[in-house]
């Protein structure tokens, strides 16, 4: 049975959810949002990586849309072991730091977005 905080295993009531270092995504196919499962993780996932977040990085994630930020996923990412605990497929770690390191991968999916726009701007622009 797992440990009651969310880290790092499968809930398989509905919605099936797989929790990994406390962030929460849709099983069949580890999004953040998934549309097929009817499902927004990011709200949660927001209220638990702000404790990881400096002043500057928390304004940041608000200024990327908050709750409507671009959405994470681990699809292909994880794999489920026998007792239900996941770990990543690179290192087969469970709770991986590096995998599974998401302030890190929001903020840099985030800027990656913020990048695109200027970009599409820059080009429509012209």
């Amino acid at each position: 049975m797992p440990d009651p905080k969310p880290d790092n295993f499968v809930s398989r009531n509905l919605p099936a959810t797989i929790f990994a270092n406390g962030f929460a995504f849709c099983f069949p196919h580890g999004q953040e949002w998934c549309h097929l499962c009817c499902v927004d993780h990011r709200l949660t996932n927001n209220v638990i990586m702000e404790d990881d977040l400096t002043p500057e990085q928390h304004e940041e994630v608000q200024d990327g849309g908050g709750d409507d930020r671009p959405s994470v996923s681990i699809y292909g990412k994880f794999q489920v072991l026998p007792d239900d605990r996941i770990s990543c497929t690179i290192h087969e770690v469970v709770g991986c730091k590096f995998c599974f390191d998401f302030p890190k991968i929001v903020l840099r999916s985030i800027q990656s977005e913020k990048t695109w726009v200027s970009k599409r701007s820059s080009y429509l622009s012209n």
